[in-house]
């Protein structure tokens, strides 16, 4: 924070308090402008990508729960902000919520006629 009358030297008692006095230079008259100028920090934090490593494919059919096998979650900063399951919309089900680090996968319902395969993929951010 600095306060400034913009080079008319008058002077003021602190120009980095909030309150300060200010004294106007001798001989002045009229409206003086001053100036006060303040500088916040931002603080950012940055989350570096996660890597997430799935086990070995399962095979499953319709209507089956299946329990994602996580093998590693690696994150450099050690600090995972959320969790997301995704099946590309194949109209599966993670109960209880995609939102969790553990959840099931409920199969979607096939035509009963055709094999298939899924990509189901864990997001960390």
């Amino acid at each position: 924070m600095a306060w400034s009358d913009g080079g008319l030297d008058g002077t003021f008692s602190d120009p980095t308090a909030l309150h300060p006095t200010y004294t106007h230079p001798i001989g002045s008259s009229g409206i003086q402008e001053l100036r006060l100028t303040v500088t916040d920090a931002l603080r950012l934090r940055v989350n570096s990508v996660p890597i997430v490593t799935l086990g070995d494919d399962t095979e499953a059919s319709g209507r089956d729960v299946v329990i994602p096998d996580i093998i590693d979650v690696g994150d450099t900063d050690g600090w995972i902000a959320s969790y997301v399951w995704d099946d590309g919309k194949a109209g599966g089900r993670f109960p209880p919520s995609p939102y969790v680090a553990d959840p099931t996968y409920e199969v979607p319902e096939g035509d009963g006629c055709h094999a298939y395969s899924l990509d189901v993929r864990a997001g960390y951010r």
